[in-house]
């Protein structure tokens, strides 16, 4: 009897046994499993594709012509809004700053190859104060003689000049490097918010005549 009763004993303990090294085993897959399943999500990740959100602006209006820009930081961004967007000039070949209109805002998922540069940032004030803002940076680009193929940089100020006028600027004399003033004749005025890192000086005045 007492041999029947310690035979039962050690058939319970190895059972006891063996069913708690079968949880431990249990366990311990799961959580091999949870370690592949974290594994392969982080390498997944990288693969997915980024999702890249621009809008479509114009710098005139009612012009047709539209670019696009990255949204950058810009993430409340409406068409109708204002926008300071870079620009490379493409008469002075300068990186400039110009104020433009989102004519379209794209969808998620949507992606665009000309969409090279980010939006810099939204301008909240009225459409009133842009406008006196651009009309103190408008500039012309002039040239001092016919035919010349480089052009020179000036702000209007409150000028009123189309292209072909003569106007009368200041240079400085590569001599005496003293300043002095000659006429030019204006071959382009900048557009609505186009700006010019060139543009450091005004027109003195409109030219008595209109030739070299």
């Amino acid at each position: 009897m007492e041999a029947l009763i310690v035979f039962l004993l050690c058939a319970l303990c190895i059972s006891i046994y063996f069913t708690n090294k079968y949880k431990d085993e249990v366990a311990r897959l799961k959580e091999k499993l949870r370690e592949q399943e974290t594994l392969s999500a982080s390498r997944i990740e990288p693969i997915l594709p980024t999702v890249r959100k621009f809008v479509s602006v114009s710098f005139k209006e009612g012009d047709t012509q539209v670019y696009d820009y990255l949204i950058g930081d810009n993430y409340d961004l409406k068409v109708g809004d204002l926008v300071e967007v870079p620009f490379r000039s493409k008469y002075s070949g300068a990186n400039e700053v110009k104020v433009a209109t989102v004519k379209y805002v794209s969808v998620p998922g949507e992606q665009s190859n000309y969409a090279k540069s980010n939006v810099i940032r939204k301008i909240n004030s009225s459409i009133q104060t842009v406008k006196n803002f651009n009309a103190e940076k408008r500039f012309v680009n002039v040239i001092f003689e016919a035919g010349a193929k480089r052009s020179y940089s000036y702000l209007v100020g409150d000028f009123e000049v189309k292209v072909g006028d003569f106007v009368v600027v200041p240079i400085s004399d590569r001599d005496s490097g003293q300043s002095k003033s000659k006429s030019a004749k204006i071959v382009y005025i900048s557009a609505p918010g186009e700006t010019s890192s060139y543009a450091k000086s005004e027109i003195i005045k409109k030219a008595d005549y209109d030739k070299w």
